[in-house]
């Protein structure tokens, strides 16, 4: 039976949320990474093949480029067949891949917005507000536009901030678990339930307190409870209707769902519309290999995590997000409003993790971190 623990999360030092520079970086940061809604019904045309199907075009745009001419990536398609049960099986997500430099932003995501966006004249489905140039996609339309505009500053702002939430990852703290029911173990698994949740700490095998986990298989993993309603059978972000291609776990992520990332010894939530968890098993199941997160950050909502981290609207901080965020902003928060003449309100956004094999034990109780703005 899951238990419920009792942890206290740190709350947000103030000396190191007036450090401009740092908790700037900090935002950025989360621009890479990834609110209750249940997942229940088929969302194959969210996703396709390895190709796009029919009309790519958003509602009311111009296109004038067919997105096949790029192959565009997205995850694997739903296989056919019957559906069959097996044991419950979790992964804890760690070893985040932050400094997408030297071109690695290129092969990490999906084609979000159904086109080629490809110099000379790249079609694109919405124009940055500040009037810049548009963001260009990467390998196979890749949408990622943190790993290719906003990588390279977030590590000129602080070099070792993807150590530090390595760190905190490998201490059991920080990290994502993904729960899996009903799989059957096979290449291809039509449905499978998939939750996730925030690690909080790690109870090694053989042992009785929380520890530093052995990443041997047997650690046992208990997950903030603000990411369930009330009971450890109850968690927020879930979709009951995953699957499983060719070795592929693909799940679609419910809309705008909170998730919550520890930084140093605060905390901040982040919605994505249009997100999705992807990772390969591995041939003996002990991982979760070339694991990606990826999907659509609106702009109001970097407002809200903004507000959380303490840069405050009207600051010089604020300021400097706000016009940075309208230079980078290429997709649309809610598909298919694309348009020749249309805003992005959207920053694409793609995160790579690898997936250790764990037990998902039960909930620890968090206090709550204050915003950090009036």
């Amino acid at each position: 039976m899951r238990s419920t623990a009792a942890i206290a999360r740190g709350k947000p030092s103030r000396a190191r949320l007036e450090r401009p520079l740092r908790r700037s970086g900090v935002l950025l940061a989360l621009l890479c990474l990834g609110g209750c809604s249940l997942v229940g019904a088929d969302v194959d045309e969210l996703f396709g093949g390895a190709t796009c199907e029919g009309d790519c075009e958003d509602a009311g745009a111009d296109s004038t480029t067919d997105a096949r001419s790029c192959d565009p990536i997205k995850p694997p398609s739903r296989p056919s067949g019957m559906d069959s049960g097996g044991p419950e099986r979790s992964y804890v997500l760690r070893d985040t891949l932050i400094d997408q430099s030297l071109d690695r932003w290129r092969t990490l995501g999906f084609d979000l917005d159904d086109r080629c966006s490809l110099p000379p004249d790249p079609d694109v489905e919405c124009l940055p507000p500040a009037g810049t140039t548009p963001e260009t996609d990467g390998e196979r339309g890749i949408d990622n536009a943190f790993g290719h505009r906003v990588a390279s500053t977030l590590v000129g702002l602080d070099a070792n901030l993807e150590k530090r939430i390595r760190k905190d990852q490998e201490a059991g703290r920080g990290g994502i678990l993904v729960n899996i029911q009903g799989y059957n173990g096979e290449r291809d698994d039509p449905s499978v339930d998939v939750f996730i949740a925030q690690t909080i700490y790690a109870v090694p095998h053989g042992e009785n307190g929380k520890s530093q986990p052995h990443w041997d298989g047997r650690d046992r993993f208990y997950c903030e409870d603000s990411a369930f309603d009330g009971s450890p059978d109850a968690p927020l972000v879930r979709n009951d209707n995953a699957y499983v291609r060719d070795g592929w776990l693909v799940v679609r992520l419910p809309d705008r769902a909170d998730i919550t990332f520890n930084i140093d010894d605060g905390a901040v939530n982040f919605r994505f519309i249009s997100a999705s968890i992807v990772g390969r098993f591995s041939e003996d199941g002990r991982f979760l290999e070339d694991v990606v997160l990826s999907g659509r950050w609106a702009l109001s909502d970097i407002a809200l995590a903004a507000d959380q981290l303490g840069i405050c609207e009207g600051t010089v901080e604020r300021t400097f997000l706000d016009n940075s965020l309208a230079s980078i902003a290429d997709v649309r928060g809610t598909p298919g409003t694309g348009g020749p003449n249309a805003l992005c309100d959207a920053v694409s956004a793609s995160l790579g993790f690898r997936g250790y094999r764990g037990f998902f034990e039960g909930l620890a109780v968090t206090e709550d971190v204050p915003t950090g703005c009036p």
